[in-house]
């Protein structure tokens, strides 16, 4: 079984980040247990919260760089994983991006997360279970597929679509698979 110990961040300039209280201590437990079952262990450490003071450019498409380079100038090691929800991040077609060693998640879905009132909510058992266990697997170096079916890691992965919402995410279920099914293999 395979160890990443993961750090997760909160980037934040001038919309101060909302109170996540156990909203992302549930998720984090959910998305351990996910890849548990996939033979990959993540451990989560303490939750960071840094004021990036502009370092960050939000109106990118794919800030990645310029949280990779933050997070270097605050002195992190360069073999750190990182789980980062970047406030005030929102592009049309990207809630999250990844790659290793960052995992990326959006301002939307970080405000829905903890917003919903109690860590039982529908969005963090149904949606970002899904969106954070992805954003994880390119963390630990995964890549995407390309067939959309309900898998972890296909790189197409509509977040409000993905999972109806009277069925348990087939993201969070034993037998989901890590990569779908490629007729072209």
């Amino acid at each position: 079984m395979a160890t990443a110990y993961v750090h997760p961040v909160i980037l934040y300039n001038a919309t101060p980040p909302p109170d996540t209280g156990e909203a992302l201590s549930h998720l984090f437990r959910h998305v351990t247990e996910f890849w548990e079952q996939k033979g990959e262990y993540v451990g989560f450490g303490a939750q960071k919260v840094l004021d990036h003071g502009g370092a960050i450019d939000v109106s990118l498409d794919n800030p990645w760089a310029d949280v990779r380079d933050f997070l270097a100038l605050q002195g992190f090691p360069d073999e750190h994983k990182f789980l980062v929800f970047l406030v005030d991040w929102d592009r049309p077609f990207n809630i999250g991006w990844g790659g290793n060693p960052i995992g990326l998640v959006g301002d939307s879905a970080l405000r829905q997360l903890v917003s919903t009132g109690t860590p039982e909510a529908e969005w963090d058992d149904w949606k970002a279970v899904g969106l954070v266990a992805h954003e994880i697997g390119h963390v630990l170096g995964y890549g995407h597929s390309t067939e959309p079916v309900p898998c972890v890691m296909w790189a197409w992965w509509e977040i409000d679509n993905h999972v109806p919402q009277d069925q348990p995410s087939v993201l969070a279920v034993a037998g989901a698979p890590l990569e779908c099914p490629n007729p072209e293999s």
